[in-house]
Parts: structure tokens; sequence; C-alpha cells
């Protein structure tokens, strides 16, 4: 028996994925956001404010790559930082207002048929 790995469905979901991926990246793009960013705006909606630990954890990330993303995120204007003030060593991360004015457009883009 001959087996074409490229009709497993594993394959042809990975495919899927990927092409869900490119095209929302396409549709979030013109917004200022990517794919990768939807953990943090998730987390961050309706004025929510997170450490980085907790954000790390929610998207199922290390802390590292998260801090990465998280710089690039506030050199974009698209979080801020607050010092926590249970912790001093630790910081609050919310959306800027520009990030939440978006937001809605974003979800109707990925929404969209």
């Amino acid at each position: 028996m001959e087996l074409d790995v490229l009709a497993t469905p594993g394959h042809l979901i990975s495919l899927a994925a990927r092409g869900f991926a490119r095209l929302s990246e396409a549709r979030l793009k013109p917004l200022g956001f990517g794919v990768g960013h939807l953990p943090v705006l998730v987390a961050l909606q309706d004025g929510r404010a997170i450490t980085q630990r907790d954000l790390a954890r929610f998207a199922k990330v290390e802390q590292p790559p998260m801090a990465q993303m998280l710089a690039r995120m506030e050199r974009d204007g698209l979080i801020r930082r607050t010092p926590d003030p249970a912790d001093g060593r630790s910081s609050r991360i919310t959306l800027t207002k520009a990030a939440e004015a978006r937001l809605p457009d974003a979800v109707a883009a990925l929404l969209q048929g």
C-alpha cells in the first residue's frame, strides 16, 4: 500500500493553517497588527492590565519571545507599560487608545468571509 504523505489529514490541516495565517496577516497588516499579536490583543482588550509573565502564560509561549514581541508592540504604539503597584520589579501592560480603537476593525477583518 502506497501512502501519499501530501494527502494525509495532518499535511492538509497544516496547509490550511498556513493559508489561514497568511490571509489573516494580510487582513491585519493595514491595521498595524499581526497574527502574533492576537493573544496579546485578546488578553488586554477591555482595558485589562496584565504582566508580561501572565501574557506569556496566556499565549502559551516562553517569556523571551513575549518580551521581544511586546518591545515591538510598544515601539509601534500598540501597548504601554506602567509600574505594577503590587510589585516594583514588574510592569502592567495595557493597550494604547490607538490599539483599542482599531481592535473592532481587526476582529471584523478576521471574521469577513
